[in-house]
């Protein structure tokens, strides 16, 4: 398949994803799941594939992204995340805390908007090559992300990325709780982990949907499923976070 970089769609990536899922293929670790993906791509589409491509500079602090996709003026960014649980007979990782993968989800939804300028950079940032448009995409058997029906007074409350019949994520500011119920006050579990600790702006309301991927029959934490936020700029929002990996 020599399809051009013009094609590559949010169904394109569905149909890999659905085909990796058929096979099943269960990757050990994410960077093997970044990895096959990005030789999946270059085997069917007409562009360079970059892995861990330098894409910005915030504040003297290099900022890298997962999977570039480039063919002359069109590029696209991917960011990846895999959150596993852990199944007999698998060499998985067992990840937890849900609230913490979820917030590292919108985050990718987050630089991806920097990347394609839908966020105004703040001084000391750079933009090296900006993309036309972007996906993030995470992977998970671990079932409380898409069946999360978490109650509200919860810290993480804003980061939630399931349970939501609407399958929206709304435009704005997303921050922590304290167990108080007070906004943006951190918690000592976020306070100190500096990486996850600012709020994350989203600049326009996302539909997604979680998707099958593959169900392991028989085995405890054998299903899996895919969601896919597709980014592309049409917005600005001031900004001034620091970044995570």
């Amino acid at each position: 398949m020599n399809m051009q970089l013009s094609e590559f769609k949010l169904q394109e990536l569905e149909r890999m994803m659905n085909d990796f899922g058929t096979a099943p293929r269960i990757f050990n670790s994410e960077a093997q799941f970044q990895f096959e993906l990005a030789w999946k791509i270059k085997e069917e589409f007409c562009c360079e594939v970059k892995l861990e491509e330098l894409s910005r500079v915030n504040g003297g602090k290099k900022d890298y992204t997962d999977i570039i996709l480039e063919k002359g003026d069109l590029r696209i960014a991917l960011e990846l995340k895999y959150r596993t649980a852990a199944i007999s007979g698998y060499n998985l990782k067992k990840h937890g805390a849900t609230d913490l993968g979820a917030y590292d989800f919108l985050w990718d939804v987050h630089r991806i908007q920097k990347l394609t300028k839908m966020e105004t950079s703040v001084k000391g940032e750079e933009v090296t090559l900006p993309c036309t448009r972007g996906y993030a995409l995470i992977l998970t058997n671990e079932s409380h992300y898409w069946n999360d029906m978490t109650p509200k007074n919860t810290i993480n409350r804003e980061f939630l990325i399931g349970g939501n019949p609407s399958g929206e994520l709304k435009k704005g500011e997303h921050k922590w709780f304290d167990k108080s119920g007070n906004r943006g006050i951190l918690p000592p579990v976020i306070a100190n982990s500096p990486s996850r600790r600012d709020p994350i702006k989203i600049c326009k309301d996302y539909v997604y949907q979680w998707k099958p991927y593959c169900d392991l029959k028989s085995k405890k934490n054998g299903v899996f499923k895919y969601m896919i936020v597709e980014i592309v700029p049409n917005c600005s929002m001031e900004s001034n976070s620091e970044d995570i990996d």
